[in-house]
């Protein structure tokens, strides 16, 4: 997929968080990004913030999990796996922080189901409570073997 990330940011702005393949700045334009797998963009903007978990790619049952659609600055269609306003924009910011820096970039690699349950933590919230992202970004490696917990850790 590929991600086009304007320079004027004036009427909105996008942030996409993936492991980019490919990465191309046009001085003026902005920069253009070619990514891989599953990505997670952020869509700002005076009057709303818009999160999107999305796939390039089907897999094998995916069914009605995910619904085929074209978002602005993506040149190609995409599977969109989460939809994210508001509170729950912040939310999902923190949970892939925290993801990125458990396992790295490498999570943008993990397969649908990971990205689907990581979904359905984000919206399982509830907004009155402050949510220890972190405790569920390492919960979620530990659950879907990507991660070895670690022993001796400091409390």
């Amino acid at each position: 997929m590929t991600v086009k990330i304007p320079e004027d940011k004036k009427e909105r702005s996008l942030y996409c968080s993936c492991a980019p393949l490919k990465r191309i700045y046009v001085e003026g334009l902005g920069t253009q990004l070619t990514c891989s797998g599953t990505a997670v963009l952020f869509y700002t903007s005076k009057n709303y913030r818009r999160a999107y978990v999305v796939s390039e790619r089907s897999e094998p049952g995916l069914g009605a999990h995910a619904m085929r659609g074209r978002l602005p600055l993506v040149r190609d269609g995409v599977f969109v796996l989460g939809f994210f306003e508001a509170r729950r924009f912040d939310i999902l910011k923190r949970l892939v922080k925290s993801l990125e820096d458990l396992a790295g970039k490498k999570i943008y690699g993990y397969g649908t189901d990971f990205w689907l349950t990581a979904a359905a933590c984000v919206d399982a919230v509830s907004l009155r409570k402050r949510q220890a992202t972190r405790e569920w970004a390492e919960a979620l490696l530990e659950r879907n073997g990507m991660r070895e917990r670690r022993l001796n850790e400091s409390h």
